[in-house]
C-alpha cells in the first residue's frame, strides 16, 4: 500500500488578542509563521483558526506583514548608518527581491533614502580624510552606484581641492616632510599617487611644505612601482 506523502495545508491555528495590545490580535499559522492585525482591520471577521493559509484574506495580509519587516528592516539599518539602495539591497537579499525593490522605492519617496546625499557625504568625509577625486570615485563604484550619480557627487574637478585634500592627508600623517630625504620623498609620492593623486599634484604639494619636488625628477621613472613598506 502506497503512504499517501501529501502534506496538510498551512491553515490559521489560532487567533487571540495581545495581551499588551487588546486592540490588535496575534495570528499563528501551523507552519509557524504569525502575523499581527488591529481588531477593527476590515478582514478580521473574515479569519479562524482552520482557515487555508492560501485564502485571499490570509494571502493578503501575510504579504502586508512581509512589507512591514522589510521596511522595519530597512529603517533600522538606515538609522545606524547611511546607506545607499545597493548596499541596503544587498544586506536584504534574503528578502523577496520584488518586495525589496518596492520598498526602496517608497523609501526614496519618502525621503529616507537618498543615494546623491549619501555619495556627497561620504564624499566630502573622504576629503577630509585626504583621499583623491579617483579614489572617492573608486570607492563609490565599489558600492554598485551608477556613473551619472557618482559624476553629480563628485563634482567638477578641482586641482585646489585636490591638493587641500592631500594636504590634509599630510597634516594628519606627517605634520611637516621638511626633515625628509630624497627616498622618504620618493616613498610618500608613490603612496600617494596609488591613492589617486597625479604626479602634479604632488609637485604642488611638496613645494607648499617646503620639501624638495627634485626627488621626483628622472631616473625616478619608476617612483610610483617602489615599496610602499
Amino acid at each position: 500500500m502506497t503512504e499517501d506523502s501529501t502534506e496538510p495545508p498551512v491553515v490559521i491555528h489560532s487567533i487571540a488578542p495581545l495581551a499588551e495590545r487588546p486592540d490588535r490580535a496575534r495570528v499563528e499559522l501551523t507552519d509557524g509563521r504569525c502575523f499581527e492585525i488591529e481588531q477593527t482591520h476590515p478582514d478580521r471577521d473574515a479569519l479562524r483558526p482552520g482557515l487555508d493559509a492560501g485564502r485571499p484574506p490570509v494571502d493578503a495580509l501575510l504579504l502586508e506583514h512581509r512589507r512591514r519587516e522589510i521596511r522595519t528592516k530597512a529603517l533600522d539599518l538606515l538609522g545606524r548608518r547611511d546607506h545607499l539602495s545597493t548596499e541596503l539591497r544587498r544586506r536584504l537579499r534574503d528578502e523577496p527581491t520584488e518586495l525589496v525593490v518596492d520598498e526602496l522605492d517608497a523609501l526614496r519617496e519618502d525621503g529616507w533614502l537618498d543615494d546623491l546625499a549619501v555619495a556627497r557625504r561620504r564624499t566630502e568625509r573622504w576629503r577630509d580624510e585626504g583621499r583623491s577625486l579617483q579614489d572617492c570615485r573608486r570607492r563609490l563604484e565599489t558600492a554598485g552606484l551608477d556613473g551619472p550619480t557618482i559624476d553629480e557627487a563628485l563634482g567638477a574637478e578641482d586641482q585646489d581641492v585636490e591638493a587641500a585634500a592631500l594636504g590634509r592627508l599630510v597634516e594628519r600623517r606627517h605634520g611637516s616632510l621638511e626633515n625628509l630625504d630624497a627616498a622618504e620623498l620618493r616613498r610618500l609620492a608613490a603612496r600617494w599617487a596609488r591613492r589617486g593623486f597625479d604626479l602634479e599634484t604632488i609637485r604642488r604639494v611638496l613645494r607648499e611644505y617646503d620639501a624638495s619636488d627634485s626627488a621626483l625628477e628622472p631616473p625616478g621613472d619608476g617612483i610610483f612601482q617602489e615599496d610602499d613598506a
